[in-house]
């Protein structure tokens, strides 16, 4: 059995497995010692720092609060142990992601729960406690946590202040809709350019591709600009052009690494049958990052496009346009030497 962790020592962010082998623990996906040490650390006894503010008496009002930190690494299951309710110093607290806590894990530790009991035990005061999610991007866990489900109040944010509605419905479009899920409704967007789906006949005209696109930005005065990967790093066609996390000087990672983060321009690549098939949810998180500009882009052929298509319930005699159809984009095809 294998486990999959991020390694956090440094800014690289390498994806690690750990795995047991002749009765052993190993580690792979490491880029240094360091991120072995991590790795089985992790799985095995995992230690967090516990950081936080606590109350001083005799201060000011706006000083009364001191950030501390624990002078050494406490085990994880003892979290909960150290935390001091009665002395908790924030009145309002706002979780964001509330759909990644649905691990067992986590959930086993109801750390919610806590959270919520530590900000409302007084019941006189007029502390709040809010939880946001998005049930789409359920990428990183199993469930949405019973916590959430089981709320006495939720509320249903219709109104997208993101990104356009055009690209909206491109992020929307693969998502299953008779599974009865809530969609990004697009009432109130501003209409923009319609994303741009770009087929691509092998890694050479890519890469050109890849170029062009960038460089259409640029002249339209656009900076903010991120390249993100449906597959991982290693798996991804730029893997062996992208150094240190960029391409082109702009930021290259992937969906699930920069979930809950935005840019002005997405590109989206190493778009494949797959997408379509598997991982409708995680081409939502890509392409939902985008504010104003969206191009994704896909070395998949005509047969691989007409069985893509047939899957989003689409038919045509043209593969290539109706998957851009169907994925509410326009088409442009990369030829070899372009």
């Amino acid at each position: 059995m294998e486990t999959k962790y991020t390694c956090i020592v440094c800014p690289r962010s390498c994806d690690l497995v750990v795995f047991e082998q002749d009765g052993e623990w190993k580690v792979k996906g490491n880029s240094c010692p360091r991120g072995a040490e991590y790795g089985l650390n992790e799985h095995t006894h995992p230690k967090r720092m516990i950081t936080t503010t606590v109350k001083m008496a005799h201060a000011k009002d706006n000083h009364r609060l001191l950030p501390v930190i624990s002078s050494d690494f406490v085990p994880k299951e003892k979290l909960k142990d150290y935390a001091a309710f009665y002395s908790f110093p924030y009145d309002h607290v706002i979780v964001d992601e509330g759909q990644d806590f649905g691990r067992d894990g986590i959930e086993n530790a109801k750390l919610l729960e806590l959270l919520h009991d530590a900000v409302l035990a007084d019941a006189e005061s007029k502390a709040s406690f809010y939880v946001f999610y998005d049930e789409l991007q359920s990428v990183q866990t199993d469930w949405v946590p019973k916590f959430i489900l089981n709320a006495e109040c939720r509320l249903t944010l219709h109104r997208n202040c993101r990104n356009t509605e055009n690209i909206s419905e491109t992020a929307t479009s693969l998502l299953k809709k008779s599974e009865n899920r809530t969609f990004l409704l697009t009432a109130g967007a501003i209409t923009g350019k319609i994303p741009c789906l770009h087929f691509c006949e092998d890694v050479g005209s890519s890469i050109s591709a890849l170029d062009e696109i960038l460089d259409g930005l640029k002249r339209d005065g656009i900076d903010d600009i991120v390249i993100l990967a449906l597959r991982t790093v290693d798996e991804s066609f730029l893997n062996g052009y992208a150094a240190d996390g960029t391409y082109g000087g702009f930021r290259f990672t992937t969906c699930r690494k920069f979930k809950g983060l935005e840019a002005d321009a997405v590109v989206l690549v190493d778009f494949t049958e797959r997408t379509v098939l598997k991982d409708d949810m995680l081409f939502y998180v890509g392409a939902s990052r985008a504010r104003v500009r969206l191009d994704i882009m896909t070395m998949m052929d005509n047969e691989s496009c007409k069985r893509a298509v047939e899957q989003a319930g689409e038919t045509g005699r043209r593969p290539m346009r109706d998957l851009a159809s169907a994925l509410k984009c326009t088409a442009r095809v990369h030829h070899k030497g372009e």
